[in-house]
């Protein structure tokens, strides 16, 4: 990928924005920035270029004199150690001074791809630094039997228990926290600092949460409101403005479905938030029935997990055994089409599956499919839904985003 053009003395103290797409995960970026002239006389241009990754972290700076800069986790002097992870990395040219027209030039090239997995893991769980039953240590103890590779502690409005994750053996623990604000939970998760929502509004939070390096979701956003449940029910406006929703709560019953049909709603209207699950978990009880969180992503590092999470790479399932794919894209991902996709599913114990799409809904009494998607339209997604005896919901996908070539 090459960008090219030209600045003018007009553009002194301006930033030029740019952007490009990583479509998989791959090993690393390779990166040449230069721009002429340097020097004009006896004054010096001074034009930086800044990069960041999806979330927003910065990468790393280029001053337009290192020459070809690697960025991953080889990475060249100058730029910050870390994952490639797919989605939209963008890049800032900072021009501090200029004194004639200068021509610049980027060129980004995308390293071998690798191979990405499913992990499995629990997004929302408290312990005894707010009113959970168990330590950090029990917490862990109980993901790791249960299966899971990761778990993020979630504690009410603290952080006090991140010091305890440094000591889990044989799972991975991530820092998080539940804003209990009066208007709603928000959930934080991989801030590196307490997040004070007091004083400032739903945008705001979310804004702070991630300039300390979060992803913000908004917890079981249909539980009943005070004095049932203190400040659970989300009063907020911009709900599919955060990075995630949990759509599926333990504690929301039938009230998922309430929450389910507003997210699908909005996916209709053109938003991309994604979809999550999360078990609440207190006590050891609470994970007796529990809807896994399934995150598809290159590694386990925590920057790759919140990618996948708010791209959402993911699954919400109580079976472990599912595949899902609508002609080779999974969850999350951007399917370019010429003729009609096919969808792939199989799902186990699953006694009806609906596939959802821009306009329809189509039910199969079945739990494995190959089905053509020839009532899409150019621009559309499709989700999958699974239910079980009863009707209980088994399994939720973030959508497939479809777009016809041309």
């Amino acid at each position: 990928m090459i960008f090219e053009g030209s600045l003018e003395p007009e553009d002194y103290r301006g930033v030029l924005w740019l952007s490009f797409e990583v479509p998989k995960t791959v090993r690393d970026l390779t990166l040449s920035f230069e721009y002429s002239p340097q020097v004009v006389g006896n004054l010096r241009n001074e034009i930086n270029l800044l990069f960041y990754d999806p979330l927003g972290h910065f990468r790393g700076r280029h001053q337009g004199r290192e020459g070809r800069m690697v960025i991953g986790d080889d990475p060249s002097h100058g730029v910050v150690s870390g994952p490639i992870v797919p989605g939209t990395w963008r890049m800032a040219v900072e021009i501090h001074s200029i004194f004639t027209k200068t021509v610049y030039r980027v060129e980004v090239d995308l390293g071998e791809e690798l191979e990405t997995k499913w992990f499995v893991g629990e997004l929302h769980s408290h312990s005894v630094h707010s009113d959970g039953e168990m330590s950090v240590e029990e917490l862990g103890d109980l993901f790791r039997r249960k299966g899971l590779d990761f778990f993020f502690i979630t504690d009410h409005s603290n952080v006090s228990g991140w010091r305890d994750l440094e000591r889990l053996e044989g799972i991975v623990g991530f820092p998080g926290i539940e804003v209990n604000t009066f208007k709603g939970h928000v959930l934080v998760l991989g801030a590196r600092a307490f997040v004070e929502w007091k004083g400032r509004d739903i945008r705001e939070i979310r804004d702070f949460a991630r300039n300390v390096g979060g992803i913000v979701g908004v917890a079981h956003p249909d539980l009943p409101p005070d004095p049932l449940c203190a400040g659970c029910s989300w009063e907020y406006e911009h709900t599919f403005e955060m990075d995630f929703v949990e759509v599926w709560s333990s504690n929301a019953g039938r009230l998922n479905d309430v929450t389910i049909a507003k997210w699908i709603r909005a996916l209709r209207s053109g938003g991309k938030v994604a979809g999550t699950s999360g078990n609440d978990v207190h006590r050891v009880e609470d994970y007796s029935d529990p809807m896994k969180y399934f995150v598809k992503v290159g590694d386990m590092r925590l920057l790759s997990v919140l990618e996948g999470i708010k791209s959402g790479r993911s699954i919400l399932s109580k079976v472990d055994r599912f595949s899902l794919d609508v002609s080779g894209a999974n969850p999350g991902e951007e399917l370019l089409w010429s003729e009609f996709p096919i969808l792939h599913f199989t799902g186990e114990g699953m006694k009806r599956v609906s596939v959802v799409t821009e306009k329809e809904v189509r039910s199969f009494d079945s739990n494995e499919l190959e089905v053509k998607l020839d009532w899409i339209e150019a621009e559309d997604f499709v989700l999958i839904q699974g239910y079980g005896k009863n009707d209980e919901l088994l399994f939720l996908s973030n959508p497939v985003f479809l777009r016809r070539r041309g």
